[in-house]
């Protein structure tokens, strides 16, 4: 048995072409000029360009899931479906969040089962209405909603229903919202979603706001200054250290 670490298609930020964020962006029902219309005014206003930020949380979140034990971490184009037996596990994960380390150790003492699904904590602001009313570090609440990186696959399911019914959380949903997927759940909170000032949720919302349009930095302000006096503890107690990373990559916009 084999547990799998996918990171999702993610590009070299630092020096990548912006324009190829289009087709992202349509296929989400998204403007497709959102990245590049707030990368010019990211560009504009702070020391660290938008492609750096980027840059600088895909490399801590490499650090994060390197250290997740007992896994294999491959990026989306080096990972072989036809490599997978029944009994591997695997989950697929964006390139800013962020994993804890015993994820596989939860989900190892779990029944075995189709698909496995676990408490998410978010790192954001209020337009995040994941968990509404919240602080910058929050425990969205357990349920059955499948976000982009708080769900596994067992290698069984993967084999039946095929990479493209679960390697984005929203086909995966559907896909866990079927009567003959057995899924099971833990209450332990063994991801991260970071909403970061330049993540393409909080992007768009931006781009919306006028604060934003008059005054680029004063609006990012409250995401810097209340992660400043974030505190981790108990269950988001793993996120200290990638937390401690975050606030010097924001201290230095």
């Amino acid at each position: 048995m084999t547990n799998y670490v996918v990171l999702r298609a993610s590009p070299d930020w630092a020096t990548f072409d912006l324009e190829e964020t289009r087709p992202f962006l349509r296929l989400h029902k998204l403007d497709e000029n959102l990245v590049i219309d707030f990368a010019r005014i990211w560009d504009a206003t702070f020391r660290l360009s938008y492609r750096m930020v980027r840059a600088r949380l895909k490399a801590l979140t490499l650090v994060t899931i390197e250290a997740v034990h007992d896994a294999t971490v491959l990026r989306y184009d080096a990972f072989d479906a036809g490599a997978i037996t029944a009994q591997d596990r695997i989950i697929f994960h964006d390139d800013d969040d962020w994993l804890a380390p015993h994820v596989f150790e939860e989900l190892a003492r779990l029944p075995q089962a189709d698909g496995y699904r676990w408490g998410s904590i978010r790192i954001g602001l209020d337009f995040d209405l994941t968990a509404p009313g919240a602080g910058i570090l929050a425990l969205r609440p357990l349920s059955d909603i499948v976000y982009t990186n708080n769900y596994a696959v067992g290698g069984a399911a993967f084999l039946t229903r095929g990479r493209e019914a679960m390697f984005e959380h929203s086909q995966a949903a559907r896909a866990f919202a079927q009567p003959d997927m057995v899924v099971t759940d833990s209450s332990d909170y063994l991801s991260c979603a970071v909403k970061h000032p330049c993540s393409t949720l909080a992007a768009k919302w931006a781009m919306r706001e006028p604060a934003f349009h008059r005054d680029p930095a004063a609006f990012v302000a409250p995401f810097v200054s209340r992660l400043r006096v974030a505190e981790p503890a108990g269950p988001s107690a793993w996120t200290a250290a990638p937390i401690a990373e975050l606030r010097d990559i924001m201290d230095e916009l």
